[in-house]
């Protein structure tokens, strides 16, 4: 299970990446540079972070980068739901690549709470 909290949503999903990235285990020799813009839409907040963290799972299983930087560009509602605009800076590994296997972050039960002024998530990953 991967637990983060901070006290605003951008800083939240920032750390909630983080976190993900410890359960892959990498260990990947530098490639070349890479950025990648990701624009997400969700109906609300917690679909959005499900799907911002799948995203990441997807991004790393699949070789297309190893993420050393979240920035979190935008995050809100509006009346279409939650929309989120964020940059992964990293690299493109090289041969070797080694990783513990993920699948998918578990939607079910994943809720941002907040609790003590703090917005707190746990999440399961797949494996």
């Amino acid at each position: 299970m991967v637990s983060a909290g901070a006290a605003r949503h951008k800083a939240l999903f920032r750390r909630a990446a983080s976190g993900l990235l410890k359960v892959f285990r990498l260990r990947a020799p530098k490639g070349r540079d890479k950025k990648i813009r990701l624009r997400l839409q969700m109906p609300d907040l917690d679909a959005l972070l499900g799907a911002w963290l799948n995203e990441v799972v997807y991004l790393v299983s699949s070789g297309k980068i190893v993420p050393q930087k979240f920035v979190i560009e935008e995050i809100g509602l509006n009346k279409n739901g939650a929309r989120l605009c964020a940059s992964i800076t990293g690299f493109k590994p090289g041969r070797g690549l080694k990783m513990r296997e993920i699948k998918a972050v578990a939607l079910h039960g994943l809720q941002i709470k907040k609790r003590g002024g703090r917005l707190q998530v746990s999440f399961i990953t797949d494996i």
